[in-house]
């Protein structure tokens, strides 16, 4: 996957609003034809992708537990909705290019030419985010919250509830994972300083545990568990950029 050309110079304000409007668009209609394309593909192997994604629960419930099918309905839609997260999961390097592309022309040559290297540490970055909650977060959560029903109910977990659940901590995960990219990228083309970053420490442990609390379920015990690794990505990111510096 090639960045798109640039001629080396900033192109803002030369492009028309119109034409501004015109690249969005067809930018936009390729994110929605790779998520389309990504969902008929998950679809087709929805039931073997649910197989792996309810393991956590399952060793957390043991051989007495089960999930539950509240509605009628319940098990088409979760295959949809595994089936859609999948599609995001396939389809994010390419939404990731778009959106660079779409970017680049107001880059100049030096900044674009970083691109591919962008492209493919932020996919690195999510894939890490998603693996880290399915194999650390999930199944400490389960444990956790199963654990504390123990000798007073017997769990009864609807399959949806659980679908849903995984996959706005699994999704939450490698978005937030991108953390690190964002901070090197924004010290790297000037627009902070890495001076500013190491003052904006304390702003940012608040911010951190702000968005931990919008993006995972309302409890805090996911909370907390979101908002540690951000405080340690948060530290790696003023290192990396401060080697990136050096080696500058």
């Amino acid at each position: 996957m090639k960045p798109p050309k640039t001629d080396g110079s900033s192109n803002e304000g030369k492009m028309p609003i119109v034409a501004h409007l015109a690249e969005l668009r067809r930018r936009l209609i390729v994110c929605v034809v790779a998520l389309a394309a990504g969902f008929s593909l998950s679809y087709a192997f929805s039931q073997q992708i649910l197989a792996v994604l309810i393991v956590p629960i399952k060793e957390a419930l043991g051989s007495d537990g089960n999930l539950s099918i509240l509605k009628v309905q319940e098990a088409f839609m979760t295959h949809i909705k595994v089936a859609f997260m999948a599609a995001i999961i396939i389809a994010f390097p390419i939404i990731v290019h778009q959106v660079w592309a779409f970017v680049l022309p107001a880059l100049k040559k030096k900044e674009a030419k970083v691109g591919l290297t962008l492209i493919l540490f932020s996919t690195l970055l999510f894939a890490v985010g998603i693996l880290f909650a399915y194999f650390t977060i999930l199944p400490y959560a389960f444990t956790f919250f199963l654990g504390s029903a123990q000798g007073i109910a017997s769990p009864n977990i609807s399959l949806a509830f659980y679908v849903g659940f995984c996959a706005r901590v699994t999704l939450a995960f490698g978005l937030v994972f991108q953390m690190p990219l964002i901070i090197v990228f924004l010290v790297r083309m000037g627009i902070v300083s890495l001076e500013q970053v190491k003052r904006a420490r304390k702003y940012a442990i608040v911010f951190i545990f702000v968005v931990a609390a919008i993006l995972t379920p309302p409890d805090i015990l996911t909370q907390f568990l979101m908002a540690i690794p951000l405080l340690i990505l948060y530290e790696i990111s003023i290192i990396a950029a401060k080697l990136l510096r050096k080696r500058d």
